[in-house]
C-alpha cells in the first residue's frame, strides 16, 4: 500500500513537472482500485476522488484564467409557506409636536347658486318697527273756510224767571222760561221761513222740513226738563247752527241752588 501511494506521488508530480495539461473541463482527480490516474470533471462509479495535495504534489498556483460567460438564471423556486399570524403590535410610539401653521391657501371660484330652499314656517308675532319713513311734502293750502261762531249758552233761572232769550244767531231764536212751579220751558223761532229744524236726545226725537217764522216750536226737554239734547237748525239763506245742551228742573239741578238750568254751546257758521 505504501508503495501505490508513493507511485501515486510520483506520477503526479512527473504529471505536473512535464507540463501535461489537463482538459479544460477536467477538475477533480479520480483513481480507480487499481491505481490508475484520472483527471475528470467527476469520478465515475467504483473511482475515487483524490486530493493531490495529500500526496504533497501540489504545483505552483496557475495564472488566473479568463472570466467565463455569466451563467442564466436558474429556474425560480417554489414559494415558501405563508407565515401564521401576524407577529404581535409594537408600543405607540409618542404623539409628535404640532407643526406649524401652513400658508393659507388662495380663494377659490364662488360657486353657482344653489336651488332655492322650502319657504320657511310663518314667523309668531309682528316683527320689530321698522325705521321711520322720511316727511313727505306738505300738501297744498286748504280753502279758507267761513267765519265761525261759538256762543255759549247758560240759563239758571229761579222759579217765576218769565221768557228770555238764550241764543240768538240772527235767524234762530231760542228762548227759555221757569214757572213759579219750576218747571222749564224751551221754544225755538226762525225768522225766515223754509228753514228745517231736526232735534235728538235722550226721549223722543223730532225734525221739521218747513219750519217757518209763524210757526215757533216748543222744544222743551221731557222727563221733567231733565235731558241731554242736540239740534241742528239751517234755513234757504246758508245759515248752520249746531245746539248741544243739558236741561234740568224740578230736580234740584246745581244742587238745589236754582230751580232751572239750560247749560250748553251753539255752534253757527
Amino acid at each position: 500500500m505504501r508503495m501505490r501511494r508513493e507511485s501515486l506521488v510520483a506520477i503526479v508530480t512527473a504529471l505536473a513537472v512535464a507540463g501535461v495539461s489537463a482538459p479544460a473541463d477536467a477538475v477533480v482527480l479520480c483513481v480507480k482500485k487499481s491505481g490508475a490516474l484520472f483527471l475528470r470533471d467527476a469520478c465515475k462509479r467504483k473511482e475515487t476522488q483524490v486530493d493531490p495535495a495529500s500526496f504533497g504534489a501540489t504545483g505552483p498556483t496557475g495564472a488566473s484564467g479568463d472570466t467565463g460567460p455569466t451563467g442564466g438564471a436558474g429556474p425560480t423556486g417554489p414559494t415558501g409557506p405563508t407565515g401564521s399570524g401576524a407577529g404581535p403590535t409594537g408600543p405607540v410610539g409618542p404623539t409628535g409636536g404640532a407643526g406649524n401653521t401652513g400658508p393659507t391657501g388662495a380663494t377659490g371660484p364662488t360657486g353657482g347658486a344653489g336651488p332655492t330652499g322650502p319657504t320657511g314656517p310663518t314667523g309668531s308675532g309682528a316683527g320689530p318697527t321698522g325705521p321711520t319713513g322720511a316727511t313727505g311734502p306738505t300738501g297744498a293750502p286748504g280753502g279758507t273756510g267761513g267765519t265761525g261762531q261759538v256762543t255759549k249758552i247758560d240759563f239758571r233761572a229761579a222759579a217765576n224767571t218769565p221768557s228770555t232769550t238764550i241764543l240768538d244767531s240772527g235767524k234762530l231764536q231760542v228762548t227759555a222760561s221757569c214757572d213759579g212751579t219750576g218747571t222749564l220751558s224751551v221754544t225755538a223761532t226762525t225768522a225766515v221761513d223754509n228753514a228745517t229744524l231736526h232735534s235728538y236726545g235722550n226721549l223722543i226725537d223730532f225734525t221739521s222740513n218747513d219750519f217757518d217764522a209763524a210757526t215757533p216750536i216748543d222744544i222743551t226737554p221731557f222727563n221733567n226738563g231733565d235731558e241731554e239734547r242736540t239740534f241742528v237748525y239751517s234755513e234757504p239763506g246758508g245759515q248752520i247752527v249746531v245746539i248741544v245742551y243739558q236741561a234740568a228742573s224740578q230736580d234740584a239741578p246745581l244742587g238745589g241752588t236754582v230751580a232751572c238750568l239750560v247749560s250748553g254751546v251753539a255752534f253757527v257758521q
